[in-house]
């Protein structure tokens, strides 16, 4: 599956072979990448700097039905002497206004499963419009590691394209040297 994958996205990318520059944005957003993978919290961003269309889908599955659903946690330090202040953030971040400021961003699934698919975050009046993709990948739970040696591919595959990034290699030797190592990973369990 995973090499496969990173099949698909070496293909994508070598289409057009594109190496950004230190001053130019590589992200989905700049309409160079076609799709990508994302969470709730990258929308707020993202919204005011794209200029097409653009919508959420849910990933392909195969025989695993395991969604990329993840949580953010808050905590309060043992050792503070704001206690009851800390606790009223945390509460405004996640059931008060600040979830609602969420809802409307798009920028979280509401924590209360029964307030999930609320009119705010379900009928939006800008891309992206599907917010059930979220809603549905949450509830079949999980998240990363997406298959077995998640990390390691992801340190691995990470450093390949940050070599291509900085004009060590071409796009097109990181992509190459990524799928070979993805592959020898997946087959022998370690890195290569």
């Amino acid at each position: 599956m995973a090499s496969s994958s990173s099949t698909t996205c070496r293909t994508s990318t070598m289409s057009h072979l594109a190496r950004p520059t230190k001053s130019q944005p590589i992200g989905f957003q700049t309409g160079k990448i076609a799709m990508s993978m994302v969470a709730t919290w990258d929308i707020p961003g993202w919204t005011p700097t794209i200029d097409f269309d653009w919508d959420i889908v849910r990933p392909p599955r195969r025989k695993v039905k395991i969604g990329d659903g993840r949580v953010s946690g808050m905590a309060i330090l043992s050792a503070t002497k704001h206690v009851e202040d800390a606790w009223q953030w945390i509460k405004y971040l996640s059931i008060g206004l600040g979830q609602e400021f969420k809802q409307i961003t798009a920028g979280a699934i509401h924590p209360i499963k029964s307030k999930a698919r609320n009119d705010t975050f379900m009928k939006r009046t800008q891309p992206p419009y599907n917010m059930e993709a979220f809603i549905q990948e949450a509830e079949l739970g999980g998240g990363p590691p997406l298959f077995r040696y998640w990390a390691e591919y992801n340190d691995m595959c990470s450093a390949e394209i940050t070599r291509a990034y900085a004009n060590e290699v071409t796009v097109k030797e990181a992509l190459d040297t990524c799928v070979q190592k993805t592959e020898y990973l997946l087959a022998n369990g370690k890195l290569p």
